[in-house]
């Protein structure tokens, strides 16, 4: 049991001894009512201090009160374990008549025997286990010698057996491993060769693919004289400089420009149109793409913004609006210059809006967004040689070609003459023409046309025709200009590249495969001769075997019998084998049980021992068992008084530590009342207070003893002593 600290009487002493030696300064802090109260700091701090030696005592009783409460319930706990065993040593004592005693010792006896007879039941059961593995052990070695020699036997019938058929023979063996080597390097080569088949296959598409991604190639490439004289006369060949200079130089400029041959691609070679006056949507689509990438190389030369190539700009094109409406020399005509009728049906045809407006000159027109709207048609004065009117793409785009090239150049461009030809009088002429063509059409000068689409199309007696058309103030969400294109400027030289670099990759790859092709050829060449040879000796092996038949035919008669004896020897082995494993199964088995019957026989057998010795011992063990309860219940009240003993000191303790802190908290009070005087007046002293008007705080809890501070400490003291008294009283008790 744990001791409770004792607090020294001179703590106890110093508490009292402030109550008793000054009771003057004791007395000043807590005056009656009507007193005159002088607070100073000197009181405060005394006052601090018999909270902290309260608190103090507070503290240690508690501690007291809890160690003691431990000590109680241990003691509880002991006293009723002690108790209940004492009540088990009691019937036991009852129970231990000499003919139970008796009859326990039977019991005790009869245990034991049973567990000698299932230890030797285990011990036999183990010996039986022991005996099966080791038959086991014996029949696994000899069924695998069995089966060895059924191995060896079933060998020596395929040796008489291609002994007999000679195919044991050495020359036979070398000559079949030759074939088999043969046949493998015949199968590499074969697959070498299908190798390097796919990679020349994909070499020749790779080329293929290089030659039709070739874009043409032509054009013609202007001089700076050429380009100076366009801007001299400002897009006007009747005004400007003088007329013979401009035509001086202008012709020595077109004698310099340089025209480009026409390169066709292999597709364009290859496509034929049937009918080159019947130009499908296709087709015309791409005729006027091709003019369209020629005009557009002049305009990159002159600065000038490329044309375009839309739905409905192939449509004007086969429609051949601009010569249906042809009305001046340059087939410049505005819509207002044909019937509504026709105006309404081209603009649906066309996919452009129609409705009613006038010119300025008071003509009534069909469309009211087309504004200065125009279509003008080219004539280039060049003709297609109809023949059966098919053509190949190629001659008609040469064509196309030709004709724009002849308004640049006065040196005849390259053509085949068997389907098309040129006749460039009309571009040859007076300088008026051949400008009005250049900046109406192709350049696009002068601000009065505007043109920004193109079509192509070639009349029923192969004339070749440009329409030209110029749509402002419409949305662009109208069907005309549904897949509007700005085909590249054509290209002057063709990149090669790619092409060169493709035709290496097929020389190489047919290069491989003539030498895969070699290899194979070899290979196979090698296979055939080992397979002769094959065939020659195993001829000789089999006339040879045939010599010997007889002494051949005994030697596998005589292995087959010795196989089957030696298959009929495994299969015995193998089964007594079997019969053994499961003989060494069922020993386990019942050694288990064994084992398991023997640790019940033993627990029984400690059980009854236990029995037995409790019914012997009976009177010693009740002797011990009420000695220790006696124990026990003298600890208990023991335990209980000391518990009992902590209860009122440590209630004292905390109610002296709540008084003292109630005088605390009054004497600040009043600390505070003189500090606040005091600053306030300081020439003056400090004024009389009423004790009863300030209400100090607990002042109500404090005992009534005539001066609050004095009763204070004096119940700390006394509380203390008490504790020192309880603490005493106790060890006198156990003494």
């Amino acid at each position: 049991m744990k001791k409770t600290p004792l607090f020294t009487l001179t703590a106890a002493a110093t508490i009292a001894g402030l109550a008793l030696a000054n009771p003057q300064s004791t007395h000043a802090a807590t005056k009656p009512a009507t007193s005159t109260v002088q607070t100073t700091d000197d009181d405060a701090a005394a006052a601090q201090t018999a909270v902290d030696q309260a608190q103090q005592a507070a503290t240690t009783t508690a501690a007291a009160k809890a160690d003691a409460e431990a000590d109680l319930s241990a003691a509880q706990t002991t006293a009723d374990q002690t108790a209940a065993d004492k009540a088990a040593a009691e019937a036991t004592k009852a129970e231990a008549t000499p003919e139970a005693i008796a009859q326990a010792q039977a019991d005790a006896d009869a245990a034991a025997a049973n567990t000698a007879d299932a230890q030797a039941a285990s011990d036999a059961a183990d010996q039986t286990v022991s005996d099966a593995q080791a038959d086991v052990d014996t029949k696994t070695a000899t069924d695998e010698a069995a089966q060895s020699a059924k191995t060896a036997a079933d060998d020596a019938v395929t040796a008489a057996q291609a002994a007999l058929t000679g195919e044991d023979d050495p020359t036979v063996t070398a000559s079949q491993q030759a074939v088999d080597e043969a046949q493998t390097a015949a199968d590499q080569a074969g697959t070498a060769v299908d190798n390097a088949t796919a990679a020349q296959t994909q070499a020749q598409q790779a080329v293929d693919d290089a030659t039709n991604a070739d874009a043409e190639v032509g054009g013609v490439v202007l001089t700076p004289d050429f380009l100076e004289v366009y801007h001299e006369i400002n897009g006007d060949g009747y005004g400007g400089p003088d007329e013979d200079w401009t035509n001086n130089v202008l012709a020595q400029a077109r004698d310099a420009t340089q025209l480009i041959d026409y390169q066709p691609t292999a597709a364009d070679d290859a496509e034929i149109v049937p009918d080159m006056t019947q130009l499908t949507n296709a087709e015309a689509r791409e005729l006027s793409e091709f003019a369209a990438s020629v005009i557009n190389d002049i305009r990159a030369q002159f600065g000038i913004t490329p044309i375009h190539v839309s739905d409905g700009s192939v449509q004007a094109a086969l429609l051949n609006l601009g010569g249906n409406m042809y009305r001046g020399n340059y087939g410049d005509n505005s819509w207002y210059d044909i019937d509504s009728e026709t105006s309404v049906a081209a603009a649906q045809t066309l996919g452009l809006p129609y409705g009613t407006q006038y010119d300025d000159r008071g003509n009534e027109g069909p469309l009211e967004a087309l504004g200065a709207g125009t279509i003008g048609n080219a004539v280039m004065n060049f003709t297609f040689n109809l023949g059966d009117k098919s053509s190949p793409m190629s001659n008609l785009k040469r064509g196309i070609l030709a004709a724009i090239a002849s308004l640049m150049s006065r040196t005849s461009y390259s053509t085949d003459a068997t389907s098309i030809y040129a006749d460039g009088s009309s571009v040859t002429g007076d300088l008026g023409g051949q400008i009005d063509w250049l900046t109406d059409f192709i350049l696009d000068q002068g601000g009065s046309k505007n043109y920004d689409y193109l079509g192509v199309e070639i009349d029923d007696k192969g004339s070749l025709y440009f329409t030209f058309t110029n749509v402002t103030g419409v949305d662009h969400s109208y069907p005309f200009f549904n897949d509007t294109t700005t085909p590249a400027p054509i290209a002057h030289t063709k990149d090669t590249t790619a092409l060169a670099k493709a035709q290496q990759a097929l020389a190489d790859a047919t290069t491989a495969l003539t030498t895969a092709q070699a290899t194979k050829t070899a290979a196979d060449t090698a296979l055939q001769a080992a397979q002769a040879k094959l065939a020659a000796d195993q001829q000789t092996a089999a006339a040879n075997a045939a010599a010997n038949q007889a002494t051949l035919t005994a030697n596998l008669e005589a292995a087959e019998a010795q196989a089957t004896a030696a298959a009929a020897t495994a299969t015995a082995t193998h089964d007594a084998l079997t019969a053994a494993q499961a003989a060494l199964t069922d020993a386990q088995t019942a050694a288990a049980e064994a084992h398991e019957a023997l640790t019940a026989a033993q627990a029984a057998e400690t059980a009854a021992a236990d029995h037995l010795e409790a019914l012997q011992q009976a009177d010693a063990n009740l002797a011990i068992a009420q000695a220790a309860d006696e124990a026990a219940q003298a600890a208990l009240t023991d335990a209980q008084a000391a518990y009992e003993a902590t209860l009122a000191p440590a209630a004292a303790a905390a109610s002296a530590l709540k008084a003292a802190q109630a005088h605390l908290a009054t004497v600040q009070h009043w600390l505070a009342l003189h500090q606040k005087h005091a600053t306030a007046k300081p020439a003056t002293a400090l004024k009389q207070v009423n004790l009863a008007k300030v209400k100090p705080v607990a002042a109500s809890a404090l005992p009534s003893t005539g001066d609050a501070h004095q009763s204070v400490l004096a119940l700390l003291g006394l509380s203390l002593l008490s504790l020192l008294g309880g603490t005493a009283l106790q060890r006198k008790r156990r003494a």
